[in-house]
């Protein structure tokens, strides 16, 4: 049988409303293909980058320039809300007659979806306007189960003189180890290659932010299949980087359906933020023929328990 896609579904209302009347012809385009491309969610508040733009121009025909000039018609009304990596159709659960945050259900299933985005303030945003439970500034509730924060920090008395511009390669060793820190399962970057680097700055060039990588690698972390707890296959960083394996996981295509009971991957999913946290030291501190199974790095955090 074909896959029919996601269903969805929009009040008529909407298209009377003054607020969407308003708009221009090309906005409305956008907006509809927006709430039902299969970029978007039941909530409305997805990732949303350039391999989500290249979408939305396929699905339309529009000229990238007339959909970057559409979305920002839609900001400045605020019928669509942006950051550097999210964007929020604020009024879509509104608008949907098969989504009701009164019955807890479908709240759960939305906070479902808020569990698979980046911690940003646009996430904490949505949460108070549509007053769940999940509330900004309570870290313990807070919808995402590994927040993502930078690192880097940055002194009052730092001076133009006192750095200088990364080059690419100084970019691209940045962005190994991202991969290898939050990625310590996966095969090790053993040689920086002049390749490397000029991969590594394209993507770079698409994705300037330091969160969205943290984002992307936590993904491939999560994933079973990426990871190699379904098989013998792993994600490689070069895998990761090839443009179009980076636009499934940032749709999401390899996250899991559920880990199988009893499973390597089952107890991996189980572990908290400490035992993460002594993955990516144990990934740090080793090197060459370190821990590198799920299976390893399980058993010495379980104590070595199977069950």
């Amino acid at each position: 049988m074909t896959d029919r896609g996601n269903y969805r579904a929009t009040h008529t209302v909407m298209l009377d409303s003054p607020e969407y009347r308003a708009l221009s012809a090309n906005a409305r385009f956008v907006l509809m293909t927006l709430k039902h491309s299969r970029i978007n969610n039941m909530a409305g508040i997805f990732v949303f980058g350039p391999g989500e733009a290249m979408t939305v121009a396929d699905q339309t025909k529009l000229p990238t320039g007339k959909i970057t000039a559409s979305i920002k018609e839609l900001i400045k009304v605020k019928w669509v809300l942006q950051d550097d990596l999210l964007l929020w159709i604020r009024n879509q659960l509104q608008y949907d007659p098969h989504v009701n945050l009164n019955n807890s259900k479908h709240q759960k299933a939305v906070e479902n979806v808020l569990n698979g985005l980046p911690c940003t303030q646009l996430v904490a945003k949505f949460c108070d306007y549509y007053k769940l439970t999940i509330a900004y500034g309570d870290t313990s509730g807070y919808p995402i189960r590994y927040p993502i924060a930078s690192t880097d920090t940055e002194t009052d008395t730092e001076t133009e003189t006192d750095t200088e511009p990364d080059t690419e390669k100084d970019k691209a060793q940045g962005l190994v180890d991202l991969f290898h820190e939050h990625c310590p399962t996966l095969p090790k970057v053993r040689d920086l290659t002049p390749k490397r680097i000029k991969t590594a700055s394209a993507r770079i060039s698409d994705h300037d932010n330091r969160k969205w990588w943290e984002w992307l690698f936590h993904q491939v972390h999560l994933s079973d299949f990426l990871s190699g707890r379904k098989g013998e296959w792993r994600a490689s960083f070069d895998w990761i980087l090839n443009p179009t394996n980076l636009t499934k996981i940032v749709e999401g295509n390899y996250k899991n359906s559920g880990p199988a009971k009893g499973s390597e991957g089952e107890k991996f999913t189980k572990l908290g933020d400490d035992e993460y946290d002594e993955i990516k030291r144990n990934a740090r501190e080793s090197s060459g023929g370190g821990m590198t199974s799920i299976a390893e790095i399980t058993k010495k955090i379980t104590g070595g328990s199977d069950g």
